[in-house]
């Protein structure tokens, strides 16, 4: 390649020169890359086959460069849009919002990332922070998202499969309410990620997923899970392994196309496998397992559960410690569901007793639940005095950050200068400030009162 014409052949030294005359530039033959490739302007079988294509997932740096002129290649040479969809992506920056470059220095090598954290790890956590509209700032420590999260699915598989040594599964086991909420919960993610794919909100897909395994399946199905896998009475160990191993089989499979490897991986090692994961029909939504009822009621339950572990952290009640708690149900439509999930609840905070009652029992703390309300026995491992002065000196302390945060607030401004996500996260902490002051309140009138 030359600037200047070349008088000679700089190899063989003729002067007898003739310019290629079948030549495009790069951007020019680009434009004919969806079809020349098939073997235009022949008709081949791959030309009718292939052409045109389904998508097109590209940036927004090049959509007048390449995007418009193949739309207008392939219209003007064989009559068709070359594709259906166009998925535009946004640019990786850096946590600077600088493009990414040599020059700067702040590049990531992807094989580096998949050296350090694994190759779905780099996959999973930029389908997550994907956003349409808005560029990806990004640095090394993010993909610690996708690495954690990998070791969770490994971790919640290894000890499903460490659970069935010795137990015969059952084909067709009995669902109970509990095994109903979590079909329920995988079946919306499945919808939520079919329609998030179908949008190309690969975002809202993979976040939808992480919520499901993570939140719904780790820390609240597996967990109460285990007074059934640990039971004496095998019948009721080995319907419970099953529906565990059916509904991480369903997980693994709706999760592949964010993680591959770690879930071909899992899949192989499972004893209903059939052949290799990438294979396997992905799940689709089914009408037959929506459980409305039992989601509204499990939804009770850890709500209960969650209030009950805060007063725990807010009172310093050891995790190790045993509590006494009882429970007065005020919408009798969650009443069958949360009773007989009784071991359930006293399991995942840590009770001694879980009792049902009608009315506020003495020597008791009060917290107001979501369909219910509930009672911490203060008479069992706590020292009245002690967490009556741990509790006014917090109380005192949230009051004087939310008297600071209201002038904050109202201090025009910083209203007006600050960014708008830093006026939300202001508000944030002030309106959760004024919450905890709320229970700080009730008690310590509780408390009093005894």
């Amino acid at each position: 390649v030359t600037r200047e014409e070349p008088l000679e052949c700089p190899r063989c030294k003729s002067p007898d020169l003739r310019q290629d005359e079948d030549v495009l530039d790069t951007w020019f033959s680009s434009w004919l890359w969806p079809f020349s490739v098939m073997g235009w302007p022949k008709e081949t079988s791959d030309l009718r086959h292939f052409y045109p294509t389904s998508a097109l997932v590209t940036g927004y740096d090049i959509i007048f460069f390449w995007v418009a002129r193949m739309i207008m290649a392939g219209m003007e040479f064989t009559g068709k849009a070359p594709f259906r969809d166009i998925c535009i992506t946004t640019l990786v920056r850096d946590k600077q919002g600088r493009k990414m470059s040599k020059s700067l220095g702040n590049g990531i090598d992807p094989l580096e990332i998949i050296d350090e954290y694994g190759a779905d790890a780099l996959r999973y956590t930029l389908s997550f922070m994907f956003t349409p509209g808005q560029d990806i700032l990004i640095n090394k420590d993010d993909f610690k998202l996708g690495s954690k999260f990998s070791n969770k699915i490994w971790n919640a598989s290894r000890y499903i499969l460490m659970n069935l040594e010795g137990c015969e599964l059952v084909e067709n086991p009995e669902y109970r309410p509990l095994d109903l909420w979590i079909r329920h919960r995988l079946n919306v993610t499945i919808k939520t990620v079919a329609d998030a794919m179908t949008l190309y909100r690969f975002n809202d897909a993979s976040k939808a997923l992480y919520e499901f395994f993570w939140n719904d399946f780790c820390d609240w199905y597996v967990e109460a899970s285990k007074i059934y896998t640990r039971s004496l009475d095998n019948n009721e160990k080995n319907r419970a392994v099953s529906v565990l191993l059916e509904i991480l089989e369903a997980s693994l499979r709706l999760l592949h196309p964010f993680l591959p490897f770690v879930t071909e991986e899992l899949y192989s090692h499972l004893p209903n496998s059939r052949g290799i994961i990438m294979v396997q029909e992905y799940p689709v939504f089914n009408e037959a397992f929506k459980a409305e009822a039992e989601a509204l009621a499990m939804d009770a339950l850890m709500d209960a559960v969650t209030k009950i572990r805060t007063l725990r952290s807010e009172f310093g009640i050891s995790p190790e410690k045993k509590i006494k708690v009882s429970l007065k149900i005020i919408d009798n439509s969650v009443a069958d569901f949360i009773k007989d999930h009784e071991a359930v609840i006293a399991a995942l905070v840590n009770a001694e007793t879980v009792s049902w009652v009608k009315t506020k029992p003495e020597h008791s703390v009060a917290l107001a639940g979501n369909k219910t309300e509930i009672y911490i026995d203060t008479t069992v491992s706590i020292d009245i005095t002690a967490l009556q002065q741990k509790l006014k000196k917090q109380l005192e302390q949230e009051q004087l950050f939310i008297e600071k945060g209201r002038k904050k607030l109202e201090n025009t401004d910083f209203v007006a200068r600050a960014p708008q996500e830093v006026i939300f996260a202001e508000r944030e902490k002030l309106a959760h400030a004024e919450a905890l002051v709320q229970r700080l309140q009730s008690y310590l009138g509780d408390l009093s009162r005894d």
